[in-house]
């Protein structure tokens, strides 16, 4: 496991292929209320607060071991084409090295006893993957199917 100190804005951080031209997503209103915006090689996931100081864990696993202080988690695919992975906000990004393949990846985030924010990403590969809310607060208010059609942003 990796662990970074990561600064996110605009209620986001992002899990980004290095290679893409325009790593973010455009929301759309579905979009915030499930709480990811999701494209092949890029999702973004919706922070508890606007913005602020974050503890970020990177975890590469064969299994998934949920964290039960989590106050969201969710579960996408993501493709990884190369070794590397780019997790990170507008303003701030960090590089991790993750084996090429096909994952569920897993997101939780949560706040610990001094209400610092942490934020737990889990690779564990896997070849098929439904996208699906596995700790829903009240932050969020997902619409069935979820939507996993994101615009990249910066783009007319």
């Amino acid at each position: 496991m990796a662990d970074t100190d990561l600064y996110y804005c605009y209620s986001q951080i992002a899990v980004f292929s290095p290679v893409l031209s325009h790593p973010f997503n455009d929301w759309s209103d579905r979009q915030v209320r499930q709480g990811f915006a999701w494209r092949r090689h890029s999702v973004s996931f919706r922070m508890l607060n606007e913005e602020g100081q974050c503890r970020v864990s990177v975890k590469v696993g064969s299994t998934y071991v949920p964290n039960p202080s989590a106050k969201r988690a969710l579960v996408v695919p993501f493709d990884l084409d190369g070794s590397e992975v780019e997790i990170g906000s507008i303003t701030d990004s960090r590089r991790f090295e993750v084996p090429p393949g096909q994952y569920a990846l897993y997101f939780e985030v949560g706040e610990d006893e001094k209400f610092v924010t942490w934020a737990l990403l889990s690779f564990v590969p896997q070849a098929t993957v439904d996208a699906r809310i596995l700790v829903e607060d009240q932050g969020i208010s997902p619409e069935y199917p979820l939507d996993m059609a994101a615009k990249p942003a910066g783009i007319a």
